[in-house]
């Protein structure tokens, strides 16, 4: 780190003899701060990852020992049992008790021994993605320096806004502790073949994911027992797609303005483009001999398979309410954990600063409720939304006792 402060003394001494450029320099002097505590908090994360290792090792050890110790016994009892003799028959029981009592105190001791060692092992995994994340965000911090500079370089303020955002970024990834996955799906004309319609989108949605959230595993960035999914309009019918089709456990989600392909937006909105879209992509329409296809494939007809806690947004985009409507019902009066939200004036897309920011931080909220067991002071616009999602979060347990 010295060396960096060094460099930044020196781009800020270049800063002043250009000048308009202390916004520029003060930037980097807040990132510098910034990589060097979380450069701290990493070399930590990877000091404690170490001694919960020794920890657990100490403890396999210690149950290893035990283990050796009740075999002897038992083998001790096996022993006893060959060589009884009718004259010693009442010595050799009080033996035999008193051994077999020695050997259930040790299986009772393995028990809490490999309790412990696999409290340890958790805590291993726990500092190694805390770790990897302090080590992710200081890169993002590092690089987000380094652009910064450029703007001193080229007095482009192009570069200091790249800056600003990785920097943000890097904040994000090291505090909040999550990593964000944004994926492009596949154009139309590269969708899977094999399915009714254009169904193939649908699987394919759920094949990227989970070979995304797999990637990410084995690079040790996340736990794939914690993942979240966020889907709006198109992505929010895969996303319905996927929570009722697929088996992942997803600890959260949040599904915006889409309610598509379901029985009731096929006739409610009348519309031809509607319908059409319907058909093509289902297979056709829902009744005939396609019928089968909305039974099989529409979210709301499969919403007994939702395991996971599920945040539905919706606007005033022509439609939302009537497909959006039909799921939430199903979810609810099955008691699955599900909470919804209508902007009566919000477009497609929220572009009024209060819904945007509602909306953003609701989401944000929802994450690290479900995720990280973390609520924040409610918000003034929704008092009572941790008493709705501490609810939801006893209906949930009932939910995965049932699954």
């Amino acid at each position: 780190m010295p060396d960096e402060f060094e460099e930044l003394k020196e781009h800020a001494e270049e800063a002043a003899e250009k000048g308009g450029m202390a916004p520029v320099t003060i930037t980097m002097a807040i990132l510098a701060v910034l990589v060097a505590a979380v450069s701290l908090l990493g070399h930590r994360a990877h000091t404690e990852e170490l001694l919960h290792q020794t920890k657990a090792t100490d403890q396999w050890a210690y149950y290893q020992a035990k283990d050796i110790r009740r075999h002897a016994y038992e083998l001790f009892l096996d022993e006893l049992s060959v060589f009884t003799t009718v004259q010693n028959s009442a010595q050799v029981a009080r033996v035999r008790d008193k051994y077999e009592k020695e050997a259930e105190k040790y299986r009772d001791q393995q028990k809490d021994i490999e309790a412990e060692a696999t409290k340890a092992e958790d805590e291993v995994k726990l500092e190694s993605r805390r770790a990897d994340r302090y080590d992710l965000g200081e890169v993002m911090l590092e690089a987000a320096l380094v652009i910064c500079s450029i703007t001193l370089l080229t007095r482009k303020r192009f570069f200091w806004g790249m800056g600003l955002v990785l920097g943000l970024l890097g904040v994000a990834i090291a505090a909040a502790g999550f990593l964000v996955l944004m994926a492009n799906v596949l154009s139309l004309d590269q969708i899977p073949e094999g399915y009714p319609g254009k169904m193939g989108e649908a699987y394919q949605f759920i094949s990227m994911v989970k070979s995304a959230v797999e990637a990410l595993d084995r690079r040790r960035l996340v736990d794939k027992s914690n993942v979240g999914i966020i889907g709006f309009s198109s992505t929010s019918w895969q996303t319905d797609f996927m929570i009722t089709h697929s088996d992942f456990p997803f600890a959260a989600v949040s599904s915006a303005d889409s309610g598509i392909r379901n029985y009731g937006s096929y006739w409610m909105l009348n519309s031809k483009k509607s319908m059409n879209d319907y058909e093509d992509v289902l297979g056709g329409p829902p009744y005939g001999l396609t019928l089968e296809n909305t039974l099989r494939f529409a979210p709301a007809f499969n919403a007994q398979n939702v395991k996971s806690p599920v945040l539905m947004e919706y606007s005033s985009f022509p439609g939302d309410l009537t497909g959006n409507m039909e799921f939430f019902v199903a979810l609810k009066r099955q008691g699955k954990a599900v909470d919804m939200f209508y902007y009566p004036n919000g477009e497609h897309v929220l572009d009024t600063p209060g819904e945007r920011i509602a909306s953003l931080q609701r989401n944000v909220d929802w994450f690290r409720f479900w995720m990280q067991g973390f609520e924040n002071a409610a918000p003034p616009y929704d008092p009572e939304q941790y008493v709705r999602w501490e609810s939801l979060r006893h209906e949930q347990l009932e939910n995965r006792k049932q699954h």
